[in-house]
Order: structure tokens, then C-alpha cells, then sequence
């Protein structure tokens, strides 16, 4: 697990470096004017609404094809077929209905555009809108292969989307529209790149299925309507808070750049960490290995909590300098700069909240307990709307990114209390020391940080000198996290265990 565990942040990493250079092509081309506004909102509904249905359907079918009932030699392959055949009929009857209503959807995303701006925006949704069923495709062709222990393909699937949509911006297309259709086609190639390891592992789309047990197609469509609307959290609330500074020209794009770079970074993580363990939690849960369950949700927690320490210390000395070298050039000035990693910043710390939604939540789904995850997460998203509604005008519009931060905290702290129904006492005193240990080697780190830049400060301030007390931080919190034992406990975790 620990192998395939590199191995898909390694791929994820490839991915992202893609992303990463597909975002700064585009940024130096179009900056932070209506025309990206346009662009990310509607690119929204895809990067995150249609993604989150993708991702539930992805988890249901890893949850129900471990199930005994299919564990009969060709009968998993059989019912992912049915099942893949079901879901696509009723996404593309759902696009049809997004068709109809694409014009409402627009005034509700970008409610102040008029006139022209308005028809661009709504020639863009229809453009975009195909997106939705390659997008579940895909994601069902993934969480397949990660069952069976096919970690690299699904990680990497992103790259020819990002690597076509680099190169018609390289070649100076600046035809929103044709980009806009180029990364529909981007999405239809998150299926191709996949296709060769889904049919040598024996899946198929046309499959027989009239000799197995296909469930409730009823009970099927209800969970993924569960799974959809707990794992929609996070990405309602980034869309809500873009929506209430939509008057406020460029901010949009900012927030985008801001919580596109937080998912980027932290998803290289969280994503692999999903990806390897969940069908794991899955096979040992239908199994009865709660007492392994609960060991793999411990390191998880310690292996999380040890990088994304060290993470949010880089995103608050250095997350402006990323910025600079990843966005700073031609349409993106300084000042974009500085308005995008103050939404950087705020948005990192939301980083417990997407624990949250994206593994924790995972528990829930296995053991069938849905009604705490939905009413948790329309809980938040509702305060969100209301907290940015009355409050974003007399505190700034960088406040909707706070709230939508300190919610999606307090989320995770309260489905990580209600865990403890579902797999029983998981938190120990030995996990508690290694938490403490790890906030320690934080505290050094921060500390050299400060007096760094007390002593130092054009280190901080200056060009690519910041690389310097950068790699001076990562060296000293890995020799902290040494000397605590945080590196001795990880090692020491029994992955060799997993079914």
C-alpha cells in the first residue's frame, strides 16, 4: 500500500505540474477580466459539481462490487457493466434537462452579467455542458480500476486534458469559445487514457448481466444522490463565495486561481490517499476487520496531519512566491498576485474540511449511515450562503473565503466525533503523542521561520532567494519530525495488512 500510495501521488504530481502550466498559460493570456470569469464559473460546474457526481458514483461502485453477492468469478465485471449502462442513460437524460435550463443557471452563477457578456456566457455553458457524462465515465472506469489495484492510469488521467488545452494556448488561440470546447474534449480523453487498462482487467461496457443480482436500481440512484450531496460540500461553498463577489470585477477569477491552487497542492494527497486506501477500508469492512479499519484510519490521520503541517507553514511564508513564479506574467500583474495568495491562504486552511469530505465521510458510505454526512454538509453549505449574504459586505469580499474555511473545519471535527458509532474508539493516546509531536516539529519550524525574516528579511521578500530559508524549513521539520519519533511511528504502522 505504502508503494502504491508514492506511486499515485507520483502521478497526480505529473498531472497537477500540467494543470499547473495549463493554468499559467491561461492566466498570462487572459489575467482576471470578465472573459476568465466567465470562463471559470462555467468551468466550475464541471471542475466541481460534475466532478463530485463522478467521484460518488466512483465510490458506490468500489462500495457495492466488493459486496459477497458478486465475488463469484465474472461477476464483478458483469454488474460494473450494468451498472455503468444504468447511470450513463440517466446522466445524459440529466445534460438534456441542464440544457433546457443552461440560461437560469447562468444568471444564477454569473447574475450580473448582461447583454453580450451574458450570450458568451451561455454559448460557453452549452459548450461545456457534454462534459458531464465523459466526466462520470470516467470516474466509474476509475474507481474499477482502483479495486483491482490499478493506481497509475486513474491518477494521470487529467494530463492529455491539460497537456491539449496548454497547447491551443501555446499556439496563440485566444478564442474563449474554442478553449472552452477544447476542454470539453479534454474530458472525453479522461475515458481514452484509461480504456486499454479497464478491458485488460476484464471490464466492458456491454457485458451480460441477466445472471446476477443488480440491487435496487432505486436504492442505487438514492445513494449516489447521498454520496453526491456530502461530497458537493467543499465545492458548493467555493461556488457560493464566487458568486457573492461576482460585482466585484476580477474577483472571481481570484478566488478561482486561489482555491483551484489549494485543491492542486492538497489534492495531490488526499486524492491518492482516497484512491489506495478506500477500496482497502472497503474489502476489510465487508470482511469484519474493524480492528485493522481502525489502525488504517490512525495513519492516515498521522501521515495527513505530518504533511499538510508543513503545508500550510509553506502556504503563509511562501504562498505568495509560488504565486509569482506559477501566474506573474503578461495579463497577470503583482497585484493580482497578492489579491490571489491572500485567497490562497484562507482557503489552505479549509484543508481539514476536504479531509474530511474525501475520506472520513468514505466511512459513512460503507456502513450505509448517510444521514449525517447529507445533513452535515447542507448544514454548512446553507450557513455559508447565509454567513456570505449578510456578513462579505461589511467585512470585504475576502471574508466569504474565511467562512467557508472555518465551516468546513468544524465539519471534519464533528464527523470525526460521530466515526467513532461507525468503527468504534479510534482514537488513542498513541496516536494523541504523535499529534503532538508532529504540532512540535511545526512550532520549530515556524519559529526559524520568524526569525528568519527578523533577521533576514529580503530573504523573504527577494526574487529566488526565498528558495534558501524554503529549503532550510523543509530540512529542519524533517530532522524535528526525526528527533520527535513522528518518522519512527509512521514506518512502524502495519500496512502489510491489508486483505
Amino acid at each position: 500500500m505504502a508503494n502504491a500510495y508514492i506511486l499515485v501521488v507520483m502521478g497526480i504530481l505529473c498531472a497537477k505540474v500540467a494543470g499547473f502550466l495549463r493554468d499559467a498559460v491561461f492566466a498570462s493570456q487572459f489575467g482576471t477580466g470578465v472573459e476568465s470569469d466567465i470562463y471559470f464559473q462555467i468551468f466550475g460546474i464541471a471542475s466541481l459539481i460534475f466532478t463530485a457526481v463522478g467521484s460518488a458514483l466512483s465510490t458506490l461502485i468500489i462500495k457495492n462490487i466488493n459486496k459477497s453477492e458478486y465475488s463469484a468469478q465474472g461477476n464483478q465485471e458483469k454488474y460494473a457493466a450494468h451498472f455503468m449502462r444504468r447511470i450513463s442513460l440517466m446522466v445524459i437524460g440529466v445534460t438534456c434537462l441542464l440544457y433546457i435550463f443552461a440560461g437560469s443557471i447562468v444568471k444564477v452563477l454569473l447574475p450580473n452579467l448582461e447583454g453580450a457578456d451574458f450570450d458568451l456566457a451561455l454559448r460557453i455553458m452549452y459548450i461545456m455542458l457534454p462534459s458531464f457524462v465523459f466526466i462520470c465515465i470516467a470516474y466509474m472506469m476509475s474507481g474499477l480500476l482502483q479495486n483491482r489495484r490499478v493506481f497509475f492510469t486513474p491518477s494521470v488521467m487529467s494530463l492529455p486534458y491539460n497537456v491539449i488545452v496548454i497547447a491551443v494556448l501555446i499556439f496563440g488561440v485566444d478564442d474563449i469559445e474554442l478553449i472552452s470546447a477544447v476542454t470539453t474534449l479534454g474530458w472525453f480523453l479522461h475515458i481514452v487514457i484509461q480504456l486499454p487498462d479497464f478491458y485488460r482487467k476484464g471490464y466492458g461496457f456491454f457485458l451480460p448481466a441477466k445472471d446476477i443480482a443488480k440491487g435496487s436500481g432505486s436504492d442505487n440512484v438514492r445513494e449516489t444522490l447521498y454520496i453526491f450531496a456530502s461530497g458537493l460540500m467543499l465545492q458548493l461553498c467555493f461556488m457560493t463565495d464566487k458568486i457573492f463577489v461576482n460585482a466585484d470585477e476580477g474577483m472571481v477569477s481570484t478566488l478561482s486561481y486561489g482555491s483551484n491552487l489549494f485543491i492542486t497542492f492538497s489534492g495531490m494527497f488526499v486524492v491518492a490517499m482516497s484512491s489506495v486506501v478506500f477500496p482497502a477500508i472497503s474489502q476489510n469492512y465487508e470482511h469484519g476487520e474493524m480492528d485493522y479499519v481502525r489502525e488504517l484510519i490512525r495513519y492516515m490521520i498521522k501521515l495527513m496531519v505530518s504533511i499538510f503541517a508543513f503545508y500550510l507553514i509553506a502556504v503563509v511564508f511562501f504562498g505568495e512566491f509560488a504565486i509569482s513564479l506559477i501566474y506573474e506574467r503578461g495579463a497577470f500583474t503583482h497585484q493580482d498576485t497578492v489579491k490571489v495568495a491572500l485567497a490562497f491562504t484562507v482557503y489552505s486552511f479549509a484543508i481539514f474540511g476536504y479531509l474530511g469530505q474525501n475520506i472520513l465521510n468514505k466511512l459513512f458510505y460503507i456502513a450505509g449511515k448517510y444521514r449525517i454526512t447529507v445533513i452535515g454538509a447542507i448544514a454548512v453549505v446553507a450557513l455559508n450562503a447565509i454567513v456570505d449574504y449578510f456578513l462579505s459586505p461589511i467585512f470585504g469580499v475576502y471574508f466569504v473565503a474565511w467562512s467557508s474555511t472555518v465551516l468546513l473545519s468544524l465539519y471534519t471535527v464533528f464527523i470525526a466525533v460521530k466515526l467513532k458509532g461507525i468503527i468504534g474508539g479510534y482514537i488513542t493516546k498513541e496516536l494523541i503523542r504523535t499529534l503532538a509531536k508532529i504540532l512540535v516539529s511545526s512550532g520549530v519550524t515556524v519559529a526559524f521561520l520568524v526569525v528568519w525574516n527578523i533577521f533576514a528579511p529580503e530573504a523573504l521578500t527577494s526574487g529566488y532567494a526565498k528558495f534558501v530559508p524554503f529549503g532550510i524549513s523543509v530540512v529542519i521539520y524533517a530532522l524535528a519530525m526525526f528527533a520527535t519519533g513522528v518518522v519512527k511511528d509512521l514506518f512502524a504502522t502495519p500496512l502489510s495488512k491489508v486483505k
